[in-house]
């Protein structure tokens, strides 16, 4: 559940157009894993369970509390910077998924990255 709440959220943000595949299109919410390799146990779980709610809520009420989130982050209200870190991790994922260069084995043709002619380097320690 936590996976297709995932794909509704990317698919809000990336819902694709010209060549640019949408994010459930693209496969890439398959790799949320290796995304969060490095992120605490209890950061994950709490992550499940906020794409598990998403995936229960209509469209159009996700959208529209990512345009509050959007609204209220620029604004200098109380708890701003509560909807500034929330926006910045949903559209953090989301968009490390859809530019990490990783595609689902059912995708066939271009990446993002490859439409933007883009060379991804990546060195771990």
């Amino acid at each position: 559940m936590a996976l297709k709440g995932l794909i509704k959220v990317g698919n809000i943000y990336l819902p694709g157009h010209d060549e640019f595949p949408s994010f459930s299109r693209l496969g890439c919410a398959d790799f949320i894993d290796r995304v969060l390799e490095d992120v605490p146990e209890s950061d994950r779980d709490g992550l499940a369970l906020l794409f598990t709610v998403f995936n229960f809520l209509p469209a159009f009420f996700l959208r529209g509390f990512f345009n509050f989130l959007e609204w209220a982050g620029n604004r200098d209200l109380p708890a701003g910077a509560i909807f500034r870190q929330i926006r910045m991790g949903m559209r953090g994922i989301v968009y490390s998924l859809y530019y990490s260069g990783w595609k689902g084995n059912g995708f066939s043709g271009k990446a993002p990255l490859e439409i933007l002619d883009y060379q991804l380097n990546v060195v771990r320690d």
